[in-house]
C-alpha cells in the first residue's frame, strides 16, 4: 500500500509530466485498477494509451514506487536512468536533418527491435566499471578470428571505449597499457544512443548490425554476465514533434515500427534474464498497426482507459492535492452549472467532462486555467465564478482541446492531417448537429476547394460513386476515429449519442472509410463545436441547436429529433433569441429557458390548435416575438 500522501506544495496544475518530480508523480496518481495493475505488477511492462492519458507520469510513479516504497525488494537493482529526468524520452527533436534519417531500414519493426536490443544492451554495459566492461569485451571479442571484420564488432568497441587493438588476444588486452580505466565513450540512454545510430550510421552499416549472428553471440555473452537487477524507464510516446515524421507513407510506418520494435525487445530482454526489467509508454496509435502480436500479450500491457466516474475521483484527487480542498465541486464552490443552450442544468465536473475527449489532461489543462481565474475571485461570488467557468470550459475546449486532437494524431489522418484543411473544413460546416444527407455535400464541396483543378471530376464521382468506394477524402471519416463525430446508438432500453473514446480510437492505414452510415443524425463534439464556432471566417452560417445536450451516452429522443429538424427549418432562431433579449432587456439566460420550454412544448403538441395556444401563451409573454413571421409556414411542414 502507499504510504499517506500529502499535498502538493508550491505547485500550479502541470500538463506536462516531464516537468513533475517522481515523487510528486507518485503523489499526483490517482489507482484505478489498472493503474494498481501497472504499480504492482513487476512483469506488466507496457504502457499503451493515446496522449494525454498519463504514461509519463505514471512511468515516473511506478519507478519512484519501485525505488522507494519496495525498497526492501528492489534492494541492489540498478535504475536507469540514474540522474534527471528518470525517465528516457525518445524524442526526435535533437535530429537536425531528416534527410539522414534511414526511412526505408526504420519502417521494419524487426529492424526496430534489433537496433532497441543494441542500444539497451550497450547502455547498460557501458555503465559499467572499467574491469567489467573489459571482461565483457574481452568474452565477446574472443568469438572472432585474428582480423576478421566486423562492423558490429567496431562499433561495439568504440561504444565501450575498449582498448583499440581488436587483434590482441584476450589475454593481452588490459595489459598495463589499459590498466588505467578509460574514460567512457558512451554514457549515453539508449534513445539516445537509438537516435545517434540512426542518424551517424550508414543504412548499409546498419542493416549489418541487424542481420549479422555475431548480434546473437553479443546478446548471450551480455546475458551471461548480468547477474545484477537492472529496471529501465523508456518513454518512446513522448516525441511531441509527429510531424516530422510526416514524410511519406515510409515516415509514418517508421513513426509505428520504432515504438513496437521497442516493445518487442522489452519482451526478448526481459524473457531472457530474469534480473532484466524495462518499462516503457507507446501510443495506442503505433500498437494498432501492430495487430494482436502475441510478443505484447505476453507482457500484460495496461491500456490506458477511463470511465466517467474514474475521472470525477481523479479531479477530486487533484483538487485535494493541488488547491487543498475536500473536492473538486468544493475548490470551485458550486456543484450544478446551468446550461444556457441546452435550457437544463448539469452537474459541474459532468459540464466539463463533456468538452473534454475524456482524458486526465484535458482536465489538467482546463484546471491549470480556471485556478489563475478563481484565486481572484471571493468563494461567495458564485454567479461570477460560474460565468468564468463556463467561460474557461468552453474556451480550453475549442482552444486548446479540439486542436491538440488534430495536432497529435495528423500522422493517421487523411483529410485534416494540416491546418489548412482543417480551416477549409470548418468553414463549409453548418450546424453543430448534422442530418446524413448533409454529409456528403460538405464533403464534396471540402474535397473540391482542397483540389480546385479536379473540381469537375471530383463532383462527377460523388454523384455517381458510394462513399465506401471513394478514395478520396473524408473530412467526417478522420473526425470520426479520433472521437470528435458521434452517432445515434439504439441499446436494449434507450437512445444514446455514441462517441468513441480515446481507447477506442481507430488508426492504421486500412481504416479508410470508418463513419458509420446507419444513423440519421450526427453530432460534433462539445470540444469540435467550440472549435467551429470559432473560426474567423465562413462559407455558411452555423446553427447551434437549442434544447439539447450533446455528449458521450447523452440521450437522444424522438423530442430531440423533431427539435433538431425545427430549428434546422427555422435557421434563424440564434437571431431571434438575439433580438428578444436586446427587444426586452432580458438576461440571455433567461430567454433561451422560456425558449427552450416553448420548442419542448411545440414538439410534444398533438394536434394544430394545440400549438397554435402554445404560440399565442408565448406572445403574451413575450409580445416582442410576434416579430418572428413565417414561424407557423416552418411548422407545418415539420408537422403536416
Amino acid at each position: 500500500m502507499l504510504k499517506e500522501q500529502t499535498a502538493v506544495q508550491n505547485a500550479s496544475w502541470e500538463q506536462d509530466a516531464a516537468l513533475i518530480k517522481p515523487q510528486t508523480c507518485l503523489n499526483l496518481t490517482y489507482r484505478t485498477a489498472s493503474i494498481d495493475n501497472w504499480f504492482e505488477n513487476r512483469d506488466t511492462h507496457v504502457l499503451i494509451s493515446c496522449r494525454g492519458m498519463g504514461k509519463t507520469q505514471l512511468l515516473k510513479a511506478k519507478r519512484y514506487y519501485r525505488e522507494t516504497e519496495l525498497e526492501s525488494t528492489t534492494r541492489g537493482v540498478c535504475f536507469l536512468p540514474a540522474d534527471a529526468p528518470f525517465v528516457d524520452q525518445f524524442n526526435t527533436s535533437r535530429i537536425q536533418n531528416l534527410n539522414q534519417i534511414p526511412w526505408t531500414f526504420l519502417s521494419d519493426i524487426n529492424n526496430c527491435k534489433v537496433l532497441w536490443e543494441f542500444s539497451i544492451i550497450i547502455s547498460v554495459i557501458a555503465g559499467l566499471d572499467f574491469e567489467r566492461r573489459k571482461s565483457f569485451w574481452n568474452a565477446f571479442n574472443l568469438q572472432f578470428r585474428r582480423g576478421q571484420k566486423s562492423y558490429l564488432r567496431t562499433i561495439t568497441q568504440q561504444l565501450l571505449n575498449t582498448p583499440n587493438d581488436c587483434d590482441k588476444k584476450s589475454d593481452e588486452i588490459g595489459s598495463e597499457k589499459h590498466e588505467t580505466p578509460a574514460p567512457l565513450v558512451c554514457t549515453k540512454s539508449p534513445s539516445t544512443l537509438f537516435i545517434n545510430l540512426i542518424t551517424e550510421e550508414s543504412q548499409r552499416n546498419l542493416a549489418t548490425l541487424v542481420n549479422t549472428n555475431s548480434f546473437a553471440t553479443l546478446s548471450n555473452v551480455f546475458y551471461d554476465r548480468i547477474q545484477n537487477g537492472y529496471e529501465l524507464y523508456i518513454d518512446a510516446a513522448e516525441d511531441t514533434d509527429t510531424a516530422r515524421f510526416m514524410v511519406d507513407a515510409q515516415g509514418r510506418m517508421a513513426w509505428s515500427a520504432i515504438q513496437n520494435g521497442l516493445k518487442r525487445a522489452i519482451n526478448t530482454l526481459t524473457r531472457t534474464n530474469s534480473h532484466f526489467k524495462i518499462y516503457a509508454a507507446i501510443r495506442k496509435e503505433a500498437h494498432a498497426c501492430d495487430g494482436d502480436n502475441p510478443d505484447i500479450l505476453a507482457q500484460h500491457p495496461v491500456l490506458l482507459q477511463y470511465s466517467p466516474k474514474e475521472l470525477s475521483q481523479i479531479a477530486d484527487h487533484l483538487a485535494k492535492k493541488y488547491e487543498n480542498s475536500s473536492d473538486f465541486c468544493d475548490w470551485l464552490g458550486f456543484s450544478e452549472v446551468p446550461n444556457i443552450i441546452a435550457g437544463t442544468t448539469e452537474l459541474a465536473f459532468e459540464y466539463m467532462e463533456r468538452h473534454t475527449l475524456q482524458r486526465p489532461r484535458d482536465i489538467v489543462v482546463i484546471c491549470q486555467k480556471l485556478a489563475h481565474r478563481l484565486q481572484h475571485i471571493a468563494r461567495d461570488n458564485t454567479e461570477e465564478r460560474l460565468q468564468v467557468y463556463r467561460e474557461i470550459v468552453n474556451g480550453e475546449a475549442g482552444n486548446v482541446i479540439a486542436l491538440s486532437a488534430f495536432n497529435e494524431t495528423s500522422l493517421f489522418l487523411s483529410a485534416l492531417g494540416n491546418i489548412e484543411n482543417l480551416s477549409i473544413f470548418r468553414s463549409l460546416l453548418t450546424s453543430n448537429i448534422l442530418k446524413k444527407d448533409e454529409l456528403k455535400p460538405i464533403c464534396t464541396q471540402f474535397n473540391c476547394n482542397v483540389n480546385p483543378q479536379d473540381t469537375e471530376e471530383i463532383i462527377r464521382d460523388c454523384r455517381a460513386i458510394n462513399c465506401q468506394q471513394c478514395r478520396r477524402l473524408h473530412p467526417f471519416c478522420d473526425l470520426y476515429r479520433i472521437g470528435l463525430i458521434g452517432k445515434i446508438h439504439q441499446g436494449p432500453t434507450e437512445t444514446t449519442q455514441n462517441f468513441l473514446e480515446p481507447h477506442d480510437y481507430v488508426f492504421g492505414r486500412e481504416h479508410h472509410h470508418v463513419l458509420p452510415e446507419a444513423s440519421e443524425f450526427y453530432f460534433f463534439h462539445p470540444a469540435f463545436d467550440e472549435f467551429v464556432r470559432r473560426r474567423e471566417v465562413s462559407a455558411q452560417p452555423y446553427i447551434h441547436i437549442q434544447g439539447i445536450v450533446v455528449g458521450y451516452g447523452k440521450p437522444w429522443t424522438e423530442r430531440d429529433r423533431k427539435k433538431t429538424l425545427l430549428q434546422k427549418n427555422e435557421p434563424n432562431l440564434e437571431v431571434f433569441i438575439q433580438n428578444l433579449c436586446t427587444a426586452t432587456g432580458t438576461d440571455p439566460q433567461e430567454i433561451r429557458r422560456q425558449v427552450n420550454q416553448f420548442i419542448d412544448q411545440l414538439v410534444d403538441a398533438e394536434d394544430e390548435q394545440t400549438r397554435k395556444n402554445i404560440f399565442e401563451q408565448f406572445f403574451a409573454m413575450l409580445p416582442e416575438a410576434r416579430d418572428w413571421g413565417g414561424f407557423f409556414v416552418t411548422l407545418s411542414a415539420l408537422f403536416g
